[in-house]
Formats: C-alpha cells, structure tokens, sequence
C-alpha cells in the first residue's frame, strides 16, 4: 500500500486518513494555548519570512479570532506584506 503525505492527512486508495494522534490530545494542546493567551490584551503575531498564502492565511485567521476575544491584535510580516495579497491586509 502507497502512503502520500497530503497536510494534515495521509491518502490511501485516495481516501484522506487523519492521523493517529488522539482526540483529546489536539484538544489540551489547544488548551494549554489558549489559557497562554487568556491574560494577554496586547498580541503580536507573526508568520515566517517570505511568507506563501497559506502564512498569510493562518496569521490573518488567528488574528480575526483573537480580535473578536476583544484582544489588541498587530500582525508582523516580513520583509513585506506581498502585493498580490494586498486585499486581505
């Protein structure tokens, strides 16, 4: 059996298989974060350098999130934010 890497799954006879890691796992992790942030008013994000959609993506969603908790939100992208992602700065 062939086994492709496709983000966050693995395909097999061309059905997406999640992986193996526990329920309850993802959600402590998201826990531990979230309580990591609860005290914070001010957040700075960021995404890595020469960043693709997908960084854009990410960063923009968290920070859509976080502002609607009420938090003060400043998005870092370096060296600068593309030109063609333009209309969802």
């Amino acid at each position: 059996m062939r086994l492709h890497r496709i983000g966050a799954s693995f395909r097999t006879c061309g059905k997406p298989r999640p992986f193996t890691r526990p329920q309850e796992a993802r959600r402590a992790m998201l826990a531990r974060f979230c309580a990591g942030l609860r005290p914070h008013r001010r957040i700075l994000l960021a995404t890595h350098e020469n960043p693709d959609v997908d960084g854009i993506g990410a960063v923009q969603a968290l920070a859509c999130y976080l502002r609607g908790l009420g938090k003060e939100i400043r998005v870092v992208v370096t060296p600068a934010f593309p030109a063609f992602l333009g209309f969802l700065d």
